[in-house]
């Protein structure tokens, strides 16, 4: 599972605008990768141990690789009926940066 935050046509924006907009989108990725993390119900800990947070070059990329992470995500987890990126999204919109 890979959630990509990004922004385009930034192009034309003044550098102290590009700036700005460069941490909100940072703010932004750190919050979902602490809220899913977070919210990773454990049994041995590998899920919540394998979420990863990862700048590129057009955003950031918050990903885990454990293969049972999509079933976790859909709410199989008694500890996570929710699911992870879910209700870490929803929470994330309601804020203001």
């Amino acid at each position: 599972m890979n959630i990509r935050i990004s922004v385009s046509g930034a192009s034309r924006t003044s550098r102290a605008m590009k700036l700005q907009i460069g941490q909100k989108i940072q703010s932004i990725a750190l919050d979902l990768y602490n809220g899913v993390k977070s919210r990773t119900p454990v049994r041995s800990g590998a899920a919540k141990g394998a979420w990863t947070y990862r700048k590129s070059a057009v955003g950031y990329t918050v990903s885990n690789n454990k293969p049972y992470i999509g079933p976790l995500d859909k709410g199989s987890s008694r500890q996570a009926p929710k699911g992870m990126t879910r209700p870490t999204i929803q929470e994330i919109s309601r804020r203001k940066y």
